[in-house]
């Protein structure tokens, strides 16, 4: 997802293309081929997984193609790019949220819609940058702010709250990474100025909290495909930072080499 977005021009609107292209990549290996990029063509509820209770009912089948062009041409909008980029990209998270145009993916397809607004308005959002892992900590709570919002009519300051914050606690964790990384004595006296990409530098970071790392590990935290990360731990075992060490369930494990 995050090789798509890399490959997008900065001025380059978000097109409905764009959009359902999104939603595609995001569950390709979730839905089926027909479902993925499409909207929804039946009506579809929101409901609480562990007691069986409806929240939410979304808009019918029949209205989230206008809703979700409407939304696209809001994010385009002068309007919507005189807020800031934060804003913008809670706003939208809601809306699509809200709009749930797709019979599965929604989450994913509005967080990787927010992540797509950041870095085009200049966030370093690439590679490294992961409101996923902000969620993840607390599912319920991100659930519950999103149910708050509906539950008001649509009043979004407690979603944005949740949504700004979460960018401040993911923007400290990077430079709290980096600030670690940087001071590692041990890592400059052995490898000097490594060229390692931001990605990378985040497996890194990883790997000095977890032990070790899997190819299928970094897909995920990486949000890559399996050939990139293949290139990605070749070149960082060619450059001496990682060694190979065993397998598990087929998977080669990586461990730091210092």
């Amino acid at each position: 997802m995050l090789e798509y977005i890399d490959s997008l021009e900065e001025s380059t609107s978000i097109t409905e293309k764009i959009f359902l292209e999104i939603h595609r990549l995001t569950v390709k290996d979730i839905l089926p081929a027909a479902s993925a990029g499409n909207y929804r063509k039946v009506r579809v509820v929101v409901g609480n997984p562990k007691t069986g209770k409806i929240t939410y009912v979304p808009p019918e089948p029949e209205e989230v193609p206008l809703l979700t062009r409407s939304l696209l041409e809001w994010l385009n909008s002068e309007e919507a790019l005189d807020l800031m980029p934060a804003v913008q990209a809670g706003i939208a998270h809601y809306e699509l949220a809200r709009i749930h145009p797709f019979l599965d993916g929604n989450g994913r397809t509005a967080r990787a819609l927010s992540t797509l607004i950041l870095t085009k308005r200049g966030f370093d959002t690439k590679k490294f940058f992961a409101l996923e892992e902000y969620y993840n900590e607390d599912r319920q709570a991100y659930y519950s702010a999103l149910a708050d919002a509906d539950s008001k009519g649509g009043e979004l300051t407690g979603w944005l709250e949740y949504f700004l914050f979460g960018i401040a606690v993911e923007t400290s964790r990077v430079e709290n990474t980096v600030k670690k990384l940087s001071s590692d004595r041990s890592m400059k006296e052995k490898f000097g100025q490594i060229g390692l990409s931001n990605r990378q530098i985040k497996a890194v970071g990883y790997l000095k909290e977890k032990g070790r790392i899997t190819n299928k590990e970094y897909q995920e935290l990486c949000d890559v495909s399996q050939p990139t990360a293949n290139r990605d731990l070749q070149d960082m075992v060619d450059k001496n930072v990682l060694q190979q060490k065993g397998k598990k369930s087929q998977q080669i494990i990586y461990v730091l080499n210092f």
